[in-house]
């Protein structure tokens, strides 16, 4: 996985660079981080946990919601940016954004949705995320089936 983003320079990439880069990851061994999940009023946290050199492309989310890096450092890069981040990095992502990544040392990533009190993973990923034939992952971060590479 690390040798895919390797090839990307640190400028902003389009949405298309993003997809291209989940294209290029299908052909790559992948693992599945460590995601924990937390609820609390209404509320959804996802905290997705990152080795240093792995390599992430996110889904695409319906909603406006949190994005931070509460441990380590990672290049984050949307439709539109690049930039290294460090822990204390909070952002609010818009609706439609696609972001991808690669952690610079060990990371922990962290997602914060309203999501009305839903606390099924599935109906979560209904409710939050775009549907996306490409996806590498389900809604706990367990590897789907691929087909044609991976």
């Amino acid at each position: 996985m690390t040798q895919v983003l390797k090839s990307v320079d640190l400028h902003a990439p389009t949405r298309a660079d993003i997809d291209a880069l989940q294209s290029a990851m299908r052909e790559h061994e992948q693992v599945e981080p460590d995601t924990l999940h937390y609820f609390a009023d209404g509320m959804y946290c996802r905290a997705m946990h990152l080795k240093a050199g792995w390599c992430f492309v996110g889904k695409i989310h319906k909603s406006e919601h949190f994005f931070m890096i509460v441990k380590g450092e990672a290049h984050i890069f949307g439709d539109g940016f690049a930039r290294r981040c460090e822990a204390g990095f909070i952002a609010v992502s818009a609706p439609g954004a696609k972001r991808a990544g690669q952690a610079i040392t060990d990371c922990v990533l962290v997602n914060v949705h309203n999501v009305e009190g839903l606390t099924d993973l599935d109906e979560i990923e209904d409710y939050l995320i775009e549907k996306e034939p490409g996806a590498l992952f389900d809604a706990r971060n367990r590897l789907v089936a691929l087909e044609g590479g991976g």
